[in-house]
């Protein structure tokens, strides 16, 4: 049975053996971060402005100077009619390649940033999950209920 998070104007389902791992919502940028039981993550931003490209840019910096050997391809998609860039990542840490990508669009006046990430082995099995976390997001004004949500669940 999925969970809900529902705080500070930030509200999704997410898979109910995920553990949420750190909010930030004392003031913006509000955040809120989930971790698999596999060691991949899920952090969303909540930024009351700014531009996506340049937050999806800034994040994409941050991880460079983590991850001196990052390799990155920008990314646009639509998602839920709304434009979204950023940028997949392949990175090494310790023994394992991790995929990531970092999501970045505009939804009602603010800008989410949306960073996930995960082993490449877990990556395929979760993408779809990551996916349907952010489409939770967006939707969660419309419809609490997500058939795409429980679908991806189904699917893993």
């Amino acid at each position: 049975m999925p969970r809900t998070y529902d705080q500070h104007g930030i509200r999704f389902m997410y898979p109910d053996n995920w553990e949420v791992t750190d909010e930030q919502s004392l003031e913006p940028p509000y955040s809120v971060g989930l971790q698999t039981p596999q060691g991949g993550m899920w952090v969303l931003q909540v930024h009351e402005q700014g531009d996506p490209l340049a937050l999806a840019s800034e994040a994409l910096q941050t991880m460079r100077t983590e991850y001196a050997e990052l390799e990155a391809d920008s990314i646009t998609e639509r998602i839920e009619e709304h434009d979204v860039i950023g940028f997949e990542m392949r990175f090494y840490y310790l023994d394992f390649v991790v995929m990531a990508r970092v999501l970045s669009l505009r939804h009602r006046d603010r800008t989410l940033v949306l960073l996930c990430q995960a082993e490449d082995r877990d990556y395929d099995t979760l993408a779809p999950i990551f996916h349907a976390m952010l489409v939770s997001v967006l939707r969660s004004d419309r419809n609490p209920a997500i058939p795409a949500f429980n679908r991806a669940l189904d699917a893993r």
